[in-house]
Parts: structure tokens; C-alpha cells; sequence
């Protein structure tokens, strides 16, 4: 009751403000658009309210319009135990992947010099860092920072408790450097490596490590002085805590692999430096930091999953509205930090929480500011027609269940995926596709399909014009296939766990009772097989916890051991086909034990298909 009080004190401050006619510095360029008075009132009237109703301690924001700083200001705390309070000067936050805007310019400032080009190969810059592209499209400069080289999804031993853990950037790219799995160009799947591996490309042309290149021929030219890529605790007692959960839980320093990625820490008046920069032709107090005609790469749309859908320019996604917004954020425990741009008005906005539900007073802002303020609107709105329902087209095909790209596909955080992890389509008797969570879509023309209300997806199409993609704003979900179904997995793992479970017990009760040789001998072979693979499913329960936070950090020896026992099982399984036949020729009739042990046999082999499906194999972790 409390919080919807809060929510109509909020929404009646943001009418009457939207509503004032108010001073606008954006009036002097005869654009009615935005008061500056109205955003500086929507922001201190929301945010405090918000940040209680969030749990989140402390945050800054700054707005940025033309060439000045319009508003900065610090809310809360940085430290809650010690009661320390956020100053808009001197906090440091963390950014998480705001970083890989900084990682994009670093990018783009080597292109204008002519020592990268967007298009060529860059395993020409990878020295001895080993990519793995099975597709014969070549991953690009341009693929990395626009999203589309299509790497696997990999967090495991991505983040380190302190400094002295960490390898070199190229060391853990070494290692730790995802496959290709989607071709490059052909969809945007986000990806902490590509900006990582972009990272890795600036310190091997420029022969200085990234965070000294950032340093040099970026924060210093924009007088950016409280901010790093590098340890946080330079920053003495400016360094803004993370809290989690309602009950402001302090999180743990964490140190990423992927600097370039996600190691950004700042302040809210050095990231209006930035933002002023953006907004001013790359251009900050007469220094150049990025060229006007490749900084319009990162200020416009350059690659999109479907003519009718968001796309994303070079560091941002990019909503088609009226005016333009080009939108990053980036979400690290305990943090939360967003950059909202307008182009077209030269405004900008930067937000940065330590709480782990900071995107609550951002977007309480930002829906108030675009709705009650800017009054956006978007484009491209496909018109409705008479014919948006259309009973004849056959939607069969379109069925099914998709899976988001940027998920895991070739190594063990494929788990993640299990049974049945995405969006399922499927057709009604009206010859509509509805999403499982109710939204209900016409076929429009071609692969667009529209719903009543105006939201579009749209199917892009293989060789065999059978639907490969299900395209939803700037996310892409790949179809799968029959081997791939939920159904399958989930009913294949319950058998062989029941099957199992059945031969433990059948050997523990008939272990004293006579048989021949051969009976023996396969008792125990099945035996042996059955309490490996069941030991197994019992570890990987327990640990699942474990695989999901613990080895972001390292492989424990717990999980090193489950490990061992798939390709335990996977050998037993492969000679227990040579007890089945000894005996079954010395039974020499047909009979219960026979059939069981010719199922049981073929269940084993399947499971080796199954272990191998799941990436248990070959300890791909």
C-alpha cells in the first residue's frame, strides 16, 4: 500500500512537471521538447523514493545537455555500515559493461589511425591466442564491438577474488577464449568476450596494456582522473560498496578476466566527461578523442537481426523512437549503471547505483522522462491491416522451442539449458503463434508476424526457408531441432536415473543367490555402470550451486571428481555389450533377463550420446 502511494505521489510530481511551462535551456534552440527545470524535479523527486523501494543504499546521476554538465548529484551512501554518504565528485562505482563503450572508442581510435580496419580478420592480431571458428565467415573488428561474431556464453573461472589471481589478459584468452557457434554477421549475441577479445586487439597494436591505453589516450584527455580499469582500492575512500538483496548484504570485491569487458570504475562527474565527449562530435575542451565521421558509427544503428526490429551502433543498442535513444547499462552484484543518449537533443543521462535492483530508480526516471517529458514515440510501428489474421498460411513450421543465443552451447554451462530453457511458439486453432507467455501474433507479410497491440517478431529463415531464428527486439533465438527437444532430455535422463536405480537394487537383493559365470560377471559389470552414472546425477545436483557461483571463481575438486565419472561410465558402457552377448549365448532361450539385459544395454550406449549432448565429456569446462 505504501509503495503504490509512493508510485502516485511519483507519477502526479511527473505530470504536474511535464505539464510547466517551465525555463528550458533546449528553448533557446527553439526545440519545445524537455525543460530542463522538469528533469532536474523528476529526478530528485524519484529517485530517493525509488532507491528505498529498490533497496538500494546509494547513486549518483548526471544529465548532460549540448556542452554542459545540466545536473550531477550524489544520493545516499557509499558505505551504509559507516553511514558514508555518495558525493557526485569523488564516489567511485562500478560500470560492469559500460566498459565496453570505452573498449568500442579505444577501437575506433585505432581505426583512425589506420592501424585496425573494421573488416579484415582479426586472427591476423590474435598472435597465439587460438580462435575457434568452424564457419567459413571470418570474425571481424566489426563483429566485436557490434555483437554478431557469435560466441559461445562462458562464465566459468571468468572472475577472481583478488589481484594476485588474475592472469594477463592474453593468458586467460588463452585458455579461457569461447567458440564461435553462431556464424559471424548473422545475428547479435551479446558476448563479454568480444569486447574482451577487442581489448586484447588494442594492447597488441598499440604494445601498451589496455588499461595504460585507456589511461593515456582516453580518461586523460577527458580529465577523467577518478576512474580505472585497474585495482579499485587506489581510490583510497572513495570506493563505493555493493549491496545485495533487501537486506543490504555487502558484496565481496570481484576482479573479472574480462577487463575490457566489465572492469570500468567511475565517477558520475568524470562519465559526464565521457557523455560530453559523445555529445559534442568526439570533441571534449578541444581534444579529439574520437573523429566525427566514426563516432556516428557509435551514434547510429549498424547492424539489426531484422529490417523491422532495434538494432545497435557501435557501443549501444538503439531504440527506434522519436527522438532516437541509444541505451548500455551494465549490471555487476551489487551494482547497477546505465547511459541513456539522445542525439538528436544532445542530451544524455548517466545512472549509477550500488545496489543490486539499481535498474528500479533508472527506469522510474527514464519511463517518466520519455512518456511525461519528451513524449517519445516509435517508428517504424508496423500500421495495422485488414489482413493481419489469416487463416490460410500454414504456421506449422514456425512451432517450436527456441533457445537464446546467448546461451551456453559447447561446454558445460549447457546445463543452465536443461530440460527446456527459452521460449516455446506455438499455433493456435485461429492459425495464430502465441509465446508461452500468453502474447498472441498475426502473420503480417513474409516472417513478420504482429500482435493487437503493435509488438512485432519476426523468423529469420535458413537455405530450406525453414524458420532457423525467432528475432525479439535485439535478442535472437535459435530453433531447435528434434534431438534437441525437452521432452527427449528430460524423459531420457529419468529412465536412465530409474533404470539404474532398478539394476543397484536388483543386484543388492540377488547378490547371494546362485548363478552361472557369465550372469556373474554381467551383475556386476551393470552394477558398476548403474552406481557410477547414479553417484553421478547425485554430485551434479549437489553441486549445481556450485557450478553456477563458486567456479566463476575456480573448478572446485569436488567438481573435478563428478567430472571423472561420465567417461567412467562412458567405458563401462562400451564393454558391457561383450557380458550381454556371452550371456545371452550361454542362456541360449529367450527370457526376461535377456530382454532386460538387452535394454539395459542400449540405454547405456544412449547415454553416452546423452553425457556426451550435455558437454560431460571430455571435460569441457
Amino acid at each position: 500500500m505504501i509503495r503504490t502511494i509512493k508510485i502516485l505521489c511519483i507519477f502526479y510530481v511527473s505530470v504536474v512537471y511535464s505539464q510547466a511551462p517551465k525555463e528550458s535551456i533546449i528553448d533557446e534552440m527553439n526545440s519545445p521538447r524537455i525543460s530542463s527545470n522538469q528533469v532536474i524535479n523528476v529526478i530528485d523527486s524519484i529517485v530517493p523514493i525509488a532507491m528505498q523501494d529498490y533497496y538500494v543504499p546509494g547513486g549518483a546521476v548526471s544529465v548532460i545537455y549540448g556542452n554542459e554538465i545540466l545536473y550531477t548529484k550524489g544520493f545516499g551512501y557509499r558505505d551504509m555500515a559507516l553511514k558514508k554518504e555518495v558525493s557526485k565528485d569523488e564516489t567511485v562505482f562500478r560500470m560492469a559493461s559500460i566498459s565496453k563503450v570505452f573498449t568500442t572508442v579505444a577501437v575506433l581510435q585505432l581505426v583512425d589511425k589506420g592501424l585496425l580496419n573494421l573488416d579484415e580478420n582479426i586472427e591476423a592480431y590474435l598472435d597465439d591466442v587460438n580462435l575457434s571458428n568452424p564457419f567459413k565467415t571470418k570474425v571481424t573488428l566489426r563483429h566485436l564491438i557490434s555483437h554478431t561474431a557469435g560466441f559461445d556464453k562462458r562464465n566459468v573461472l571468468r572472475r577472481r577474488l583478488t589481484s594476485d589471481e588474475l592472469p594477463t589478459l592474453k593468458e586467460h584468452l588463452k585458455k579461457r577464449l569461447p567458440k564461435i557457434v553462431h556464424p559471424p554477421g548473422e545475428v547479435i549475441t551479446y558476448s563479454n568476450y568480444g569486447s574482451a577479445l577487442a581489448g586484447f586487439i588494442v594492447e597488441k597494436v598499440s604494445d601498451l596494456p589496455f588499461e595504460a591505453y585507456i589511461k593515456t589516450y582516453i580518461f586523460e584527455p577527458l580529465e577523467m582522473y577518478n576512474s580505472s580499469f585497474q585495482d579499485p582500492f587506489q581510490f583510497d575512500d572513495n570506493l563505493a560498496f555493493g549491496y545485495y538483496k533487501r537486506s543490504y548484504d555487502k558484496v565481496p570485491f570481484e576482479y573479472l578476466n574480462t577487463s575490457p569487458a566489465s572492469m570500468l570504475m567511475s565517477t558520475a562527474e568524470d562519465m559526464s566527461h565521457f557523455l560530453l565527449m559523445l555529445l559534442n562530435h568526439g570533441n571534449y575542451k578541444g581534444n579529439v578523442i574520437v573523429t566525427p565521421s566514426l563516432l556516428q558509427k557509435m551514434l547510429t544503428t549498424q547492424v539489426r537481426n531484422h529490417p523491422v526490429m532495434m538494432g545497435r551502433s557501435f557501443g549501444f543498442s538503439v531504440y527506434d523512437t522519436n527522438p532516437k535513444v541509444l541505451f548500455s547499462n551494465g549490471h555487476f552484484k551489487g551494482f547497477y549503471s546505465a547511459l541513456y543518449l539522445y542525439p538528436e537533443l544532445n542530451l544524455g543521462f548517466l545512472f549509477t547505483f550500488n545496489g543490486n535492483y539499481g535498474y528500479g530508480p533508472t527506469q522510474s526516471v527514464i519511463d517518466v522522462v520519455n512518456k511525461n517529458i519528451l513524449h517519445l514515440e516509435y517508428e517504424n510501428v508496423l500500421p495495422v491491416r485488414q489482413n493481419d489474421k489469416q487463416p490460410d498460411i500454414d504456421l506449422s513450421k514456425y512451432a517450436g522451442r527456441y533457445l537464446n543465443t546467448r546461451s551456453a552451447f559447447k561446454n558445460i554451462e549447457k546445463i543452465d539449458n536443461f530440460p527446456g530453457e527459452g521460449i516455446r511458439i506455438s499455433v493456435t486453432n485461429k492459425n495464430a503463434l502465441v509465446l508461452e507467455n500468453g502474447a498472441t501474433y498475426y502473420h503480417y507479410k513474409d516472417e513478420i508476424f504482429r500482435s493487437e497491440s503493435g509488438d512485432v517478431i519476426a523468423f529469420k529463415t535458413n537455405k530450406k526457408q525453414s524458420p532457423k531464428y525467432v528475432l525479439i527486439g535485439e535478442r535472437a533465438f535459435l530453433k531447435m531441432k528434434a534431438l534437441d527437444h525437452e521432452y527427449l532430455h528430460l524423459g531420457l535422463f529419468c529412465l536412465i536415473s530409474l533404470m539404474s536405480l532398478v539394476t543397484i537394487i536388483y543386484y543388492v537383493l540377488k547378490k547371494k543367490e546362485k548363478a552361472s559365470k557369465e550372469e556373474t560377471k554381467l551383475r556386476k559389470i551393470a552394477f558398476y555402470l548403474a552406481s557410477t552414472i547414479v553417484v553421478f546425477f547425485l554430485l551434479l545436483f549437489i553441486l549445481l550451486d556450485i557450478i553456477d557461483v563458486t567456479t566463476h571463481y575456480k573448478v572446485p575438486l569436488s567438481l573435478n571428481f563428478a567430472l571423472l565419472l561420465p567417461h567412467v561410465s562412458a567405458l563401462l558402457a562400451l564393454i558391457f555389450p561383450y557380458y550381454v552377448f556371452k550371456f545371452i549365448k550361454n542362456e541360449k532361450q529367450i527370457s526376461i533377463k535377456n530382454i532386460y539385459a538387452v535394454f539395459f544395454m542400449l540405454l547405456m550406449l544412449s547415454h553416452i550420446w546423452f553425457f556426451n549432448y550435455w558437454e560431460f565429456l571430455f571435460y569441457n569446462i
